[in-house]
């Protein structure tokens, strides 16, 4: 029984489509204009911010101009993962000229980037009405919409997108995204195959197709797109990190090791794959390689309360630094407030001789989760502990459930 659900679902990438600088000035520009307009990205982010402040400030521009300058800064933030400035300046540029619909996509896709979609959406519908042929703005709606779960709302903007750009690869791959969370997986795999023709060395458009297998359980093309996508930008982390999924999937541990350890080579701040990896070290019995890879994981995403949970039961499954573990435990069942939290937390009282602990958790994990027979053996357990009659009826229940339920709970120490 897996216990800590360390294999993470596959979240299939969406693409964000950001639009490039307004045109530049008509007159001779000053070096601080060439600076702020940054064509090519012939400066660094922070050289472009400080040009376009020096224009804003300057008092000598008329309204388009600041509207420019301002616009461009938003780019620069943006650019630099700043939404909230980001979003501050494409608003200040629109106050000044609303007639650019480019600015509105602008702060469409910073307000996506924010996670305020209800902003986003209202964004690229001032950019539609401005202009309806801007398969751009119909791309950041639908990315919004997908990111609400209106996944046939999504779908129907790409289509729009796609009837106003053919070519545009990321149209498809974003309808492709909508159609696979829909379940469409099918539908899903013939846009991100167009996407592919369209830009063969698109690794995250062939990395997008392996996670369509990866769902419809065909982990062969999975991995053949994963090996594609690879072979096309081999320093493309995606397509190791899903592809060591996949390797784990087939009990092949030491190629899902690898491709796990590749990914965070690639990426040193990729905390799901060393979480996945500290599973993989769990298997093969490695104590202190597990915990240091969920150790790291904390460390890069501390508010991922499922590392916290898998850490927690690391120390109880090999029955080391038990005491260490409780506040593992205890924030997995703070926060999450799962039946598996309440499972973990419960083994962990039995092993800790916490018997009363263990029965008021593992009852708790039984409210959530009446069927499952771990919670039943162990209650059944720490009430023989205390003596209680009613333990042999917990203890038949989880056999009922689960035949083996006291060999598997043996090979954890507990019993």
């Amino acid at each position: 029984m897996l216990k800590c659900g360390l294999l993470r679902a596959v979240v299939v990438s969406v693409s964000l489509i950001f639009v490039g600088t307004l045109p530049v000035l008509a007159q001779q520009p000053s070096q601080n204009w060439v600076s702020c307009n940054n064509e090519g990205g012939a400066v660094a982010r922070d050289v472009q911010i400080s040009a376009c402040t020096a224009i804003i400030t300057s008092r000598g521009e008329n309204s388009k101009n600041l509207a420019l300058a301002y616009n461009n800064r938003g780019l620069a933030y943006y650019k630099n993962g700043d939404d909230d400035h980001a979003i501050a300046d494409f608003n200040q540029s629109i106050n000044l000229n609303a007639q650019n619909p480019a600015v509105f996509i602008n702060v469409g896709n910073a307000y996506n980037e924010a996670g305020r979609y209800d902003n986003a959406i209202t964004s690229f519908n001032n950019a539609i009405m401005i202009n309806p042929k801007l398969a751009d703005a119909f791309i950041g709606r639908g990315n919004a919409k997908i990111a609400q779960g209106q996944y046939d709302l999504a779908a129907t903007d790409f289509d729009q997108a796609i009837a106003i750009d053919p070519k545009s690869v990321v149209a498809f791959d974003g309808r492709g995204t909508a159609y696979t969370r829909e379940g469409k997986y099918d539908q899903a795999i013939a846009d991100y195959t167009q996407a592919i023709s369209l830009d063969p060395k698109s690794a995250a458009s062939i990395t997008d197709r392996g996670n369509v297998y990866l769902l419809k359980q065909d982990n062969d093309h999975a991995i053949a797109d994963y090996t594609q996508a690879i072979g096309v930008n081999p320093q493309y982390a995606p397509a190791f990190f899903y592809r060591a999924l996949v390797y784990g999937r087939k009990n092949d541990l030491e190629h899902s090791i690898a491709d796990y350890t590749e990914a965070i080579r690639i990426d040193p701040q990729y905390a799901a794959a060393y979480h996945n990896r500290s599973f993989l070290y769990l298997r093969k019995g490695d104590y202190d390689r597990t915990i240091a890879d969920l150790d790291q994981a904390i460390h890069l995403a501390p508010k991922d309360v499922s590392s916290y949970t898998s850490r927690c039961w690391a120390r109880v499954f090999f029955g080391r630094d038990l005491q260490a573990a409780v506040p593992d435990c205890d924030q997995s069942v703070n926060v999450a407030r799962d039946s598996n939290a309440y499972q973990n937390r419960c083994d962990l009282n039995y092993k800790l001789q916490q018997f009363d602990g263990a029965i008021t958790d593992c009852t708790e994990a039984l409210t959530l989760n009446p069927k499952s027979a771990g919670a039943l053996f162990v209650r059944g357990l720490a009430k023989r502990k205390k003596g209680d009659p009613s333990a042999d009826a917990d203890i038949a229940a989880a056999k009922a459930l689960q035949a083996d339920v006291d060999l598997q709970y043996a090979s954890y120490g507990i019993k």
